[in-house]
């Protein structure tokens, strides 16, 4: 991965999906993510997974991009998440969809939207595709792989790929699981305010139910004041 899609990653297609979120901490995720960036750059076979990636589907390099700052912003909000834990949920983040790569070799020159729509059963692959491309890389630790392979299960057992539930996710892919849905809604709703997008997002107990409480709650916070109350959130 070249200097150019490190500075991808960072915040000059990002700031539209960061409006409302407090300053110094858009400040400090950048850091972190430009942290893991740098790192990911230096892997002459990560860098070859995401740039398969920005040429099959460039619009999931921005996808990562995002859910790394929420994803950021969540662990903030969460006592049990320490700075090692962050990092590695900023890593996975980052790298959640170099298993699309993989896929596009069966479906070449197809878009995005129309593998979402049509070939449904490939894209549920891609969480395992992204798993065993990582056993190759051994600075990618076992915690990242788990994150990466389980970041689409959800809390009511409705998710991919293996359909597990609550306690048997791993609790960092429950936060990056959160962070990515919240990003694909800002995507695909561009100019909207993120505070309207979670609004909506909240809204829907459905929704809800895929998601960890904890982590919803974790989420509303971001856009609550330091004072404690609801602040841009109403």
């Amino acid at each position: 991965m070249n200097s150019n899609l490190v500075n991808a990653m960072n915040l000059e297609g990002v700031r539209p999906s960061l409006v409302g979120l407090p300053l110094p901490l858009v400040i400090e995720a950048n850091k972190h993510i430009e942290q893991m960036g740098l790192l990911l750059a230096k892997s002459t076979i990560l860098s070859t997974f995401l740039h398969n990636l920005s040429v099959s589907f460039p619009e999931r390099i921005l996808a990562g991009t995002i859910s790394a700052f929420y994803s950021y912003a969540l662990s903030q909000n969460l006592e049990w998440v320490n700075q090692q834990t962050c990092d590695q949920i900023v890593m996975a983040s980052l790298l959640q969809d170099i298993g699309l790569g993989k896929v596009a070799d069966k479906l070449k020159g197809i878009s995005f939207d129309v593998l979402l729509k049509d070939h449904r059963q490939v894209f549920h692959s891609h969480p395992k595709e992204g798993l065993l491309l990582l056993q190759e890389v051994e600075d990618i630790s076992e915690r990242v792989r788990q994150i990466i392979y389980q970041h689409h299960e959800q809390q009511n057992g409705q998710g991919f790929p293996n359909g597990i539930k609550g306690l048997r996710i791993y609790p960092p892919a429950k936060i990056l699981g959160l962070a990515s849905a919240f990003a694909d809604q800002m995507m695909k709703n561009p100019g909207e305010l993120p505070v309207n997008i979670l609004r909506q997002f909240v809204a829907d107990r459905e929704l809800m139910l895929c998601f960890d409480g904890d982590c919803v709650k974790a989420m509303i916070k971001i856009f609550m004041s330091k004072k404690g109350s609801r602040g841009n959130y109403v």
